[in-house]
């Protein structure tokens, strides 16, 4: 009785599990299910299954030996050896001292072979086999090298081509990413200047300050000194106002009450941590094209000339100014400045026929200069 209701649950399950093309064909009940219960031609049994299966186990089993050998030599893990014909675990004892071999070491063999048996043989194996991977990195920065001078420059730097042992080429540069930032991007920017947390650094070098306040507003950035409350402004302000410096007095009561504000708000700023004053941060805020981030650019003692860098580092970081509209390779137009003034400092003692070419010789570089930057426009375009 059992094997007739077994049999007869077989069936039911050939019929409700069967393909679409074999369900045509149950009109022929259990004649049907027995000709299809045998393996068709091609098809494996399920033995020849089982022993796939055993063969893939086994050779899975032999990749992950060779995977735990590998990571026992090249982390130079404890492994049991043999030395002096002992038995040991590796550099456990003085006795059973093994060479570590990690890093490099144990994926390059020569050199393994070499530290493992430092003879004069094998460290000549292994300084030719060095010697022909130094020529090939060499050449590697060699091909890098010419790469550079084969198309523009696409960092904000001087490229190693422009530069002439001095500083100038970087000046040039600087000058041109603030033209840059006042002509496009200034606008859409405002420095605030945190002061009142930290009395001593606030007062120390308040000369920097001044100068970084200057060179901000004269790029067109909204520059304002922002105080915790009325206590630190006044407290700052008394500072200056009885200075021994006199141009730190003038200086001072020379910035429009504007550009004095008292926030506490901004020192309260969650994404901020005003940590210590004075403290710079640029806000900047394009709405045209949605763009939009505040970043402190300088904090206690940097210089204005590094909190211009910091500027322009975080303009091209949140996707505002492409690395190369600050490239050095930009700043010819510089250049040409600093040959007129050099032309134009000269004496000219002794030197009638130069004085007289002088005016001529300074019109023709304001014209190739200019036409350079009307013809770097247009391929920039």
């Amino acid at each position: 009785m059992n094997k007739k209701f077994l049999i007869c649950s077989l069936a039911a399950c050939a019929c409700l599990f069967a393909a679409p093309q074999e369900a045509k064909d149950s009109r022929t009940g259990w004649i049907n299910y027995e000709q299809n219960s045998s393996p068709q031609q091609g098809q494996k049994t399920e033995k020849q299954l089982l022993e796939d299966i055993l063969k893939e186990q086994k050779k899975q089993t032999q990749i992950q030996e060779k995977m735990l050998e590998i990571m026992l030599v090249t982390n130079d893990l404890p492994r049991e050896v043999v030395v002096n014909g002992k038995k040991c675990l590796s550099n456990s004892s003085e006795e059973c001292f093994v060479m570590p071999i990690i890093g490099d070491g144990a994926r390059i063999p020569v050199m393994k072979q070499w530290l493992e048996n430092p003879t004069v043989e094998n460290a000549l194996a292994y300084y030719k086999w060095q010697s022909k991977y130094l020529n090939h990195i060499f050449n590697v920065g060699y091909s890098l090298e010419f790469a550079s001078k084969s198309t523009e420059n696409p960092f904000a730097n001087v490229p190693s081509h422009l530069s002439d042992g001095t500083n100038s080429a970087a000046t040039q540069r600087e000058k041109l990413a603030k033209e840059v930032i006042s002509s496009k991007y200034a606008k859409n920017m405002e420095i605030s200047i945190l002061i009142g947390r930290n009395f001593g650094f606030d007062t120390e070098y308040t000369t920097y300050l001044f100068r970084a306040y200057d060179d901000f507003k004269a790029m067109g950035i909204k520059t304002r000194f922002i105080f915790e409350n009325q206590e630190s402004l006044n407290t700052f302000a008394e500072f200056h106002k009885k200075a021994l410096n006199p141009m730190l007095r003038d200086k001072w009561a020379s910035i429009p009450k504007e550009s004095k504000v008292i926030s506490p708000n901004t020192f309260r700023d969650n994404k901020i941590d005003v940590h210590m004053t004075p403290m710079f941060i640029l806000r900047y805020n394009d709405i045209a094209n949605s763009k939009a981030f505040s970043q402190i650019i300088g904090v206690g003692r940097e210089r204005p000339e590094d909190m211009q860098r910091s500027v322009n580092k975080a303009l091209i970081l949140f996707g505002v100014v492409k690395p190369t509209e600050f490239s050095g390779t930009k700043a010819q137009k510089y250049r040409a400045e600093e040959m007129i003034r050099e032309v134009q400092g000269r004496t000219f003692i002794n030197d009638e026929e130069g004085k007289r070419m002088a005016p001529a010789f300074i019109e023709m570089i304001e014209r190739g200069a200019k036409n350079s930057q009307v013809q770097q426009k247009s391929t920039n375009k």
